[in-house]
């Protein structure tokens, strides 16, 4: 089994699909590898000492990425053992696979912390692969923390090791990834060079669906720098591939791109032509992928509840032995009778009101899965629990910054300031007429994330209101992440 971590899902665009072509292979999905996890837990109760930890790490990677939390208890356990027997090889895949569940639970920086420590033990074992991937998961977070300066380092670092190692197939990936960053950073000619060097491996090794997205990637390149005809022809040649192989994500894209191109040169009729193309088979894609994550929200959901009734069986065999165990003493003497009957009965009493509280609690948490509002509190409260250490806190007077507090909630939950594109952490500080470094040290204390994750969050809720609103048909959903207060249909994505 490949043992890296895929993008998180989102909705299909061109960069999503680039990033996900990038990494080797992608994590089933757990409805997938319920046998898997089945067999594995099955192995666990028999294996000698000596499989144990890497059975564990098997089983941490099986519950990516649906049960974060699931694999890095795992993944943790493989950690101990495998320190306790010195088995290095188990301590750098654990770490590795305790980074990947963070990553999936957004702790983007304590899951930095175990790649780069599963990437020193790799090197101590010469483990050349692993190390290129692990820098390749690096390069992923930084890409979403938007640190494109690292991400490139990180990107460059382990293509190095790829044409080292002669991994074609990687080394095409990784060029195509360090071509992203670069259109990211307006970088176009730089931009153009990779694409087109990951385009001459994959046209090497006969990779036709890679093919196709490198000539979508270089025919936007060509429209950004407004060689029109250029463009037309890269899509064109990646249309009839993506066809041909019926790769929709890349035909949408295709689609996208001709609508710009034409639109450019004036000539709208095609543009639009191929811009109702676009959105009518984005929407059916959609709609498709919609119904994958409400499948696979199902498939958790019934995996949790099967967990609860075998917790509630539990009890009830308990109860069953302790009947049984007191039917037999029952028969020694009438004292002893009726002082285990006394026992048995308080025991029964304690363990039905154990199962009751029990029974409850699994029907508030069923009721939580199905409302939103209180799963994501409930979300929260898990990440107040969990709230990592802070270093470096800015010490600041109790009474202002429950003053702050009260603005930047009037701010965000009454005025919905956060709609603005141009928001930075600067201009909201002036605005609660403090500074950054007191208010990125609030939020941080007070609701225990970032700036861009503090504010992102409240534009993310605002589009999913808008998306449940009918009213709301008229708008695309780029159209929706600007009003919102995304710049990029990207960085919504990303941010989703």
């Amino acid at each position: 089994m490949n043992r890296n971590h895929t993008q998180k899902a989102c909705l299909p665009n061109r960069q999503a699909l680039i990033i996900i072509l990038f990494i080797v292979t992608c994590t089933a999905s757990f409805a997938q590898n319920r046998n898997t996890v089945d067999s594995l837990e099955n192995q666990l109760k028999t294996v000698n000492k000596n499989e144990k930890a890497k059975l564990l790490n098997e089983l941490a990677k099986a519950y990516l990425p649906n049960f974060p939390e699931k694999a890095k208890k795992n993944a943790s356990l493989a950690l101990q053992l495998a320190k306790k027997q010195n088995n290095r090889i188990e301590q750098a895949f654990a770490l590795k696979y305790i980074g990947m569940a963070l990553y999936y639970q957004s702790k983007y920086e304590e899951a930095l912390k175990h790649y780069i420590n599963s990437v020193h033990i790799f090197k101590e074992l010469d483990n050349k692969p692993e190390i290129a991937k692990l820098f390749n998961n690096i390069g992923i977070i930084y890409k979403d923390l938007y640190n494109y300066e690292d991400a490139l380092e990180y990107f460059k670092k382990s293509l190095k090791i790829e044409e080292e190692i002669n991994n074609k197939k990687e080394i095409a990936n990784s060029l195509n990834i360090i071509g992203i960053i670069y259109k990211d950073l307006y970088n176009y000619e730089d931009a153009l060079e990779y694409y087109k060097k990951s385009l001459k491996i994959r046209e090497e090794i006969k990779d036709k669906k890679g093919i196709a997205n490198s000539l979508n990637n270089i025919g936007e390149i060509y429209n950004k720098l407004g060689k029109f005809s250029k463009a037309l022809l890269y899509i064109g040649k990646s249309l009839e591939i993506s066809k041909t192989l019926n790769l929709k994500d890349i035909i949408i894209d295709s689609y996208e791109l001709f609508s710009e191109s034409y639109s450019a040169t004036g000539n709208y009729k095609k543009g639009f032509e191929y811009y109702k193309q676009y959105t009518a088979l984005k929407d059916s894609v959609f709609s498709l992928e919609t119904h994958k994550q409400i499948a696979e929200i199902k498939t958790k959901y019934e995996t949790e509840k099967k967990e609860k009734e075998i917790q509630e069986l539990k009890y009830e065999t308990k109860i069953q032995k302790i009947t049984i165990n007191h039917h037999k003493k029952t028969q020694i003497t009438y004292i002893i009778v009726l002082f285990f009957a006394g026992t048995a009965i308080i025991t029964i009493l304690i363990l039905f009101r154990k199962k009751n509280t029990a029974y409850k609690f699994l029907v508030r948490k069923n009721i939580d899965l199905l409302e939103k509002d209180k799963e994501l509190k409930d979300v929260k409260k898990q990440v107040k629990i969990n709230k990592p250490d802070i270093n470096k806190k800015t010490t600041i007077p109790d009474n202002e910054k429950e003053k702050i507090l009260e603005k930047l909630e009037t701010l965000f939950d009454d005025e919905k300031i956060y709609i603005k594109t141009d928001l930075t952490l600067n201009k909201l500080a002036k605005r609660l007429s403090t500074n950054r470094t007191y208010l990125s040290s609030i939020i941080n204390d007070k609701f225990t994330k970032s700036y861009p994750d503090f504010i992102n969050e409240y534009r993310i809720k605002e589009a999913m209101l808008m998306l449940t609103d009918a009213r709301n048909l008229k708008f695309s959903i780029e159209g929706i992440a600007k009003e919102v207060g995304f710049k990029t249909k990207s960085s919504f994505n990303s941010a989703f």
